[in-house]
């Protein structure tokens, strides 16, 4: 029987922590005239009228659902103001929008709600139907703009952002859209009214027992969610008697006040009572039909409807079990893994839930009431529909599941067999590579008589010479496809854009075998999906007289009729006979040939010959498919090592008994032939890359970015040494070491025959990326390497434009070092030196480090104290150079605004040309810092400064406070700013109608009025309070209690407040004072926070580190930085011999 889950509340045993207010409500009768801002003034909030079903009249609610049908407590809400908009002669005051229960603030993040400065910023206007024609892009029409007379009617209000057309949107709880369709809100007032005793009683009643308790909701037992029978008779004891008392609302107030204390109580007990949910395995089964998840070969996730488990626990049914995988540090939050396909719970997307090979999608599992759960998705319920399949949920009666347990004999018992199964799997995959890459070297081609694609065995060609059927469409007419080593991608000749297919021709595609030859072997496979259109047989022709030009080659080379031999493995699996690797020979000796298809399996004809694809495509030279010495420098104890592990594999494979060491050892052997094989492939690439640098190197100059003369024939005579030794003899691996090291020598002799910038000397660092093949300029170019801020945390920046935003901006100075490693830079704006990232890192770790660390953030160009090396290498045109962290890694400017290491030579955003600065060619003692636009802000410089000034405004600095006013002064014009001081400055918004330009910077006068002077600044890192301001070099997280500037206002900090790098905060030295400033902020609570927050923390390298308490006790041993605070406390440890803050 289909069970209906009507809960009032969500119940996710949070109740325990619950406020109880119990505050009750009245609420007006139609939509108020008047908005009146402030903390203690209470409105609730309708969606208006929409013709587009976008509007269910529900209510806005700071809950995790939908919007309400009703109103309750979370519907209520304030508007505070913050600030105004000036607009047309007008004032409209501007509000952020606070929730009643959890005292957050609407803003657009994913969380919804959060601190005061995250906040959405709006106006509240009565909604106006315009006629036709005005000005819809006028922010004094869309900012009220309704497109429905029945919102007019309904007294519908506007809530529209105070800068730009962006509205709090009705399509959601809420949504933020520039949409006048969906704008309109009806606003009702919300008082508070005294609740009786009864009314107290009937809300925790309410809340509590929100469904009735029974043996179902409450369920007696050992399983997952369940109580003991004592527990449960103790808790439906109390329910009964509260029932009973709630149909009777004349009972004496102390009997409601006795029966509200004990339910509270009694679910106290109830919690610790449950047998929670840890990680393990279990059997998901939906609330929808009380059906059973599973996981089966296909793409989506499923429910077996109308099943809670099968009917016995064979291996065939291990597919029915489920792994929650717990995530690190994030109680409540799972992977899911299916215990029968051996893979994870993924997206729900916009459709069903789809499988992910890997742990990357998080689910986290909430208690729901009893033994049920929610499982959430992004935020999204997970639930099962009426066909099965997992998908996002808002009907709570689908979207409920239960985790029931298998006894413990009967796991241990199916798992043993299901690792058995993984076992043999991952072997049999590890058997199969490794007598592939075995295959792979038997020959000098690699040529391998299986259906792998090695890629030390690209063969004659790498890419089509040419084709006369290319289908347009994107999924099939790419090249790359033949020859890309993936076999889920392929290659099909035009079958549906009739403009492609050839009227008079067979379908061929044309190759260039680089040399001329007579007998070749050609490998290719059947597309994965079908075999329908893969060729039997084939034909090679040339063109008469080797005439390339002619219309059609006509000169008939070979025909072989197509006998698929081997088996392919894909990724559904291996399939029998799908590769063919056949030996052709030529007539007469060809290097430009077309390979014709004249029949497929199915053979559909597109005009004058058939359709065709295959997979994976190549060609060797059969003088080259012989025995490859290279086997006979390898010691021949690594080679009888791999062969006895194979065979074992193979023993083991047959017999379905797999075990976890000889997949170790078979590893390791297969790893350990690699190793000795001495492969060449690594040194000829070495020598293409070499190649290319000299081909590039201009000797025609005398300016960085351009060589010396000789520079390149030197080198030139190099690779021309190692390639001819190369095709003389087979080197061994200590030859190839030795030869990779003369290359590595004549590269390093080479790169020092490049001009570099002189040391000693004060450069802008510029890229120079050019523009894009569609003559589109790319975005960095003529970027500058900057600083942000004075934060050792941060990372190195970029933005600007060396030709028109340049020589005011003092963090572009870079001051050039030379070093015994290279070139260190070090920011005039700041002291700081970028960083190296590998700097004190060993080989093997540099390689871990490039390997592990791939995130944005991670690859981050930071900042370092002391001197850190880079090298200068050429870049892709003349005169361009590249900063090199270490070989292959170098500096580049991302999309994100960010320096960070990359590993190709030709990106375009690693290109830089270094222009000098001298005080008569670039320098100006002037600083034209970024700020933020139209804002009162603090700000600190880490070194003196003599003047600050925007448009209308100077900095200022802290007087007191004064009748609940902070008193803000200006700095005299001849007053010193000491180094690190904060300060306060406003700049200008955008306004129209007044002219006045968004203002998004300040300037600085300096104190040093030179380059030498630049050069030997003191600069301070440490926090400086001057009268309660105190100035943050870092950034980090407000505790509670200090102050924080917010619209002209300096707002408590309820904690959780961002403080950016280069600003500042209030502490509780803030005096009073008698004096009267120039400007003032309201200061609008007690701060009671003491000291500078947070002191020299600093954020040090991923690398092994010991961690300590400040008392000095070691907690934690040679851990990775990344790993060092993971779990602690918050609070400051001493990570590495720096001070790190876990909040």
């Amino acid at each position: 029987m289909k069970k209906n889950f009507t809960c009032i509340f969500m119940m996710l045993f949070c109740f325990l922590q619950a406020s109880w207010a119990q505050t009750g409500w009245n609420f007006g009768e139609s939509s108020v005239e008047e908005i009146v801002g402030g903390p203690d003034k209470y409105y609730i909030i309708q969606q208006s009228y929409n013709p587009n079903g976008q509007s269910s009249n529900g209510y806005l609610n700071s809950g995790a659902g939908g919007v309400l049908a009703a109103p309750d407590s979370t519907c209520v809400y304030s508007f505070i103001e913050v600030g105004t908009k000036e607009y047309g002669g007008q004032s409209y005051p501007v509000y952020v929008l606070k929730s009643y229960t959890n005292g957050k603030f609407l803003n657009k993040t994913s969380e919804k709600y959060g601190t005061l400065d995250k906040a959405f910023k709006f106006t509240a206007r009565k909604g106006v139907l315009y006629e036709e024609g005005v000005d819809v892009d006028d922010w004094a029409i869309y900012s009220n703009y309704v497109y429905y007379q029945q919102c007019v009617d309904a007294g519908a209000w506007v809530l529209c952002s105070s800068t730009e057309k962006d509205y709090i949107s009705i399509n959601s709880n809420p949504a933020f859209f520039p949409y006048v369709s969906t704008n309109n809100w009806i606003i009702y007032e919300a008082t508070k009214r005294e609740l009786s005793a009864y009314e107290k009683f009937e809300q925790v009643y309410e809340q509590y027992f929100a469904i009735e308790v029974n043996s179902e909701n409450y369920p007696v037992g050992t399983g997952i969610g369940c109580t003991t029978q004592e527990m449960y008779n103790e808790l439906l004891a109390v329910y009964t008697e509260a029932a009973a008392a709630r149909s009777n609302p004349d009972l004496p107030a102390t009997e409601y006040e006795r029966l509200q204390a004990q339910i509270v109580e009694v679910f106290a007990k109830y919690e610790q009572s449950v047998v929670p949910l840890t990680p393990g395995y279990y059997v998901l089964v939906s609330s929808n039909g009380y059906s059973a998840a599973y996981g089966d070969t296909g793409n989506y996730v499923k429910c077996k409807m109308g099943v809670e488990a099968p009917a016995d626990w064979s291996l065939a049914n291990a597919v029915y079990l489920w792994e929650l995988v717990p995530v690190e540090a994030e109680p409540g939050v799972y992977y899911v893994k299916n215990v029968g396909n051996n893979r994870y719970w993924g997206t729900t997307g916009s459709s069903s839930m789809s499988y992910a090979a890997s742990p990357t999608v998080k689910i986290s599992v909430n208690s729901y009431r009893g033994v049920w759960f929610q499982m959430k998705e992004g935020g999204k319920n997970v639930g099962c529909d009426d066909k099965g399949y997992l998908h996002a949920s808002s009907d709570m009666n689908k979207a409920m599941w239960r985790f029931d347990i298998l006894h413990p004999d009967t796991l241990a018992k199916l798992m043993e067999q299901v690792n058995q199964i993984h076992r043999n799997e991952e072997l049999t995959q590890l058997l199969d590579r490794a007598k592939s890459d075995k295959a792979s070297v038997q020959t000098l081609s690699g040529i391998t008589f299986d259906g792998t694609y090695t890629s030390n065995a690209p063969g004659l060609v790498s890419a089509l010479e040419g084709a006369n059927a290319i289908e347009p469409l994107p999924s099939y007419s790419d090249e790359k496809y033949l020859f890309d080593g993936d076999l889920q991608t392929f290659y099909h000749t035009a079958w549906k854009t009739a403009s492609a297919i050839p009227n008079n021709d067979w379908n061929w595609i044309q190759v260039d075998l680089g040399r001329e030859v007579q007998e070749i072997y050609v490998k290719f496979s059947h597309r994965h999906d079908g075999s329908g259109h893969s060729p039997t047989q084939i034909s090679f022709v040339g063109a008469e007289g080797d005439d390339l030009e002619a219309p059609q080659w006509l000169d008939t080379l070979s025909k072989d009729t197509v006998i698929y031999s081997y088996a392919t493995i894909y990724k559904s699996g291996k399939k029998d006979s799908t590769t063919y690797v056949g030996k052709i020979t030529f007539k007469r000796p060809a290097q430009h040939v077309r390979m014709v298809v004249l029949q497929t399996i199915q053979n559909q004809l597109t005009n004058f010959g058939p359709r065709w694809a295959i997979s994976e495509l190549r060609f060797y030279d059969a003088a080259e498919c012989t025995e490859n010495p290279r086997l006979a420098l390898m010691p021949k104890e690594v080679r009888d090592n791999l062969d006895s592990w194979i065979a074992k594999a193979e023993e083991e494979v047959k017999a379905n008994a797999a075990t976890q060491a000889t997949y170790d050892a078979l590893e390791a052997a297969l790893d350990a032939f690699w190793e000795a094989y001495p492969d060449p492939a690594g040194l000829e690439s070495a020598l293409d890359a070499a190649q290319a640098k000299v081909d590039a190197a201009d000797e025609s100059k005398a300016e960085p970015g351009y060589f010396r003369e000789g520079a390149k024939a030197a080198m030139q005579e190099v690779i021309d040494g190692l390639r001819e030794e190369l095709a003389s003899k087979i080197f061994s691996l200590d030859e190839l070491e030795a030869a990779r090291k003369r290359l590595d020598a004549g590269l390093q002799e080479f790169y020092a025959k490049m001009y570099v910038p002189e040391a000693g000397k004060v450069y802008r660092i510029a890229n120079v990326a050019g523009f894009n093949e569609d003559g589109s300029e790319v975005s960095q170019n003529g970027g500058l390497l900057a600083t942000l801020n004075a934060d050792i945390n941060d990372a190195a920046a970029w933005g600007y434009d060396i030709q028109e935003d340049a020589e005011e901006r003092f963090n572009t100075l870079w001051y050039m070092e030379a070093g015994e490693d290279g070139y260190a830079f070090r920011n005039l704006a700041n002291g700081f030196y970028l960083k190296n990232t590998f700097d004190g890192m060993t080989e093997e770790e540099v390689e871990t480090e490039i390997e592990e660390v791939t995130d944005e953030p991670g690859r981050r160009i930071r900042y370092s104290k002391e001197p850190s090396y880079f090298k200068f290498r050429p870049g892709v045109k003349a005169g361009d150079l590249m900063l090199a962290l270490v070989e292959d890694q170098f500096l580049a400017l991302n999309n994100s605004g960010y320096a960070v290491r990359y590993f190709t030579a030709d990106n375009p955003a690693g290109q830089f040309r270094l222009v000098e600065v001298t005080d008569d060619n670039g320098f100006t003692p002037s600083y034209k810092k970024d700020a933020k636009v139209g804002e009162v802000q603090v700000m600190s410089i880490p070194f003196d400064v003599a003047y600050v000034f925007s448009n209308n405004y100077t900095a200022m600095k802290v007087l007191g406070v004064k009748e609940g006013y902070v008193q803000l002064q200006a700095y005299a014009d001849d007053e010193i700013i000491p180094a690190g001081t904060p300060f306060i400055i406003k700049t200008d918004a955008e306004n129209a109608e007044t002219g006045t330009s968004a203002e998004n910077f300040v300037m600085i006068d300096l104190v040093n009025q030179s380059v030498e002077e630049s050069l030997n600044l003191t600069y301070n890192y440490k926090p400086v309070v001057q009268n309660g301001l105190v100035s943050a070099p870092c950034a980090f997280t407000l505790e509670a209690g200090y102050g924080y500037l917010f619209s002209d206002k300096v707002l408590v900090s309820e904690g959780g407040e961002t403080v950016a790098a280069g600003t500042g905060f209030f502490n509780s030295e803030l005096p009073a004072t008698e004096d009267e400033g120039e400007y003032v902020l309201e200061l609008t609570g007690q701060l009671t926070g003491e000291g500078v927050a947070v002191d020299g923390v600093e954020v040090v390298k991923n690398q092994p580190v010991d961690v300590y308490t400040l008392a000095g006790v070691k907690i934690r041993s040679a851990v990775r930085m990344t790993e060092a605070v993971k779990g602690l406390p918050k609070g400051i440890y001493i990570v590495g011999g720096k001070k790190v803050l876990v909040k």
